[in-house]
């Protein structure tokens, strides 16, 4: 407790012309491993941070200063040319990263890159293939907040001039790092500039698979589910699962209907062997033929291909 006593007398008398503005209850990582010094506030030159123990305490300079990095004391503008913007932004990108990590070991920085790198001072050996000593990455749907010196999720960050990564394929964790990678946009395709909610797959219209999309960002992916045992595709036009039946013949298959069409049996002309039931236009039963065989719309049956006259059979002399 004395020892406690002390400090705080010492760095009022060093700090008479900052006041104390608030006692922080934000996670400034500064203050990590029950360190004790001042540090500068990431998000506005005209505050610092005072660490006791671990824990944060916020200060403010008087008569509009602004807390130097370099002298740790509270200065005029002129006399921190560099550290800080004309809206009091405290300038952080570093042109030497490792110089700059060297005298501040314990430094969280952002990268101008992309706002979901970040320098750790305190890593000084490369943890991922894509990125250089003292650079680390926040995981998928993160970004790193300047304001608590942490990857944060990305609603709560403000990257400003940084460059917000959206894609799965914008982070570097997801680079091809050997030959036989499969691409990563292949892996995980992309929900740049899709709606929220279900959507198609990019490279795959009218497959099983579709993705679900938020904010242009990946969530997942998922298959349709079968329909009383028949498979269904996702349709891009009314995003969702749809009878395989409805695909378009662009995509590989016609499609069936009973308008204008009177009760009966009719062929899928996309397959020889399935035909339809209509009954008051409209579709009421979906078949198939056994294996071997084909339906042969003349006769409305199925039948071995070496009996039928139509365009699906082998019948001689027809």
């Amino acid at each position: 407790m004395m020892a406690n006593g002390l400090f705080w007398s010492t760095f009022t008398a060093m700090f008479l012309s900052a006041y104390s503005l608030t006692a922080s209850a934000q996670n400034y990582r500064m203050c990590d491993g029950n360190r004790t010094g001042t540090f500068a506030d990431p998000s506005d030159c005209r505050f610092f941070i005072f660490c006791l123990n671990g824990q944060p305490k916020r200060y403010q300079c008087h008569n509009q200063k602004i807390y130097s990095t370099k002298t740790k004391t509270c200065v005029s503008a002129s006399e921190a040319i560099g550290e800080c913007t004309s809206v009091f932004k405290r300038t952080t990108e570093v042109s030497n990263p490792e110089e700059y990590c060297r005298n501040n070991p314990n430094a969280f920085l952002p990268h101008p890159d992309s706002c979901a790198l970040f320098y750790n001072c305190s890593q000084t050996k490369r943890v991922q293939l894509f990125l250089d000593t003292y650079v680390n990455e926040c995981p998928y749907m993160q970004l790193f907040s300047e304001k608590t010196l942490s990857c944060q999720h990305y609603s709560r960050v403000r990257c400003d001039q940084r460059k917000e990564p959206k894609d799965v394929c914008d982070y570097r964790r997801f680079w091809c790092g050997s030959a036989h990678c499969v691409p990563c946009f292949i892996r995980y395709p992309s929900c740049n500039g899709k709606p929220n909610g279900r959507n198609a797959i990019p490279h795959l219209r009218w497959a099983s698979s579709f993705i679900v999309c938020q904010d242009d960002r990946l969530l997942t992916s998922a298959e349709c589910p079968s329909t009383n045992g028949r498979p269904t595709v996702f349709s891009p036009y009314q995003r969702n699962c749809v009878s395989v039946y409805s695909m378009p013949s662009l995509f590989g298959r016609k499609p069936i209907s009973c308008s204008n069409k009177q009760n009966g049996f009719y062929a899928d002309v996309s397959s020889c062997n399935r035909f339809y039931e209509c009954s008051n236009q409209k579709i009421i039963n979906k078949f198939t033929c056994q294996s071997n065989m084909i339906f042969d719309a003349q006769i409305s049956t199925c039948i071995h291909p070496e009996q039928s006259c139509s365009k699906c059979g082998t019948k001689a002399n027809c």
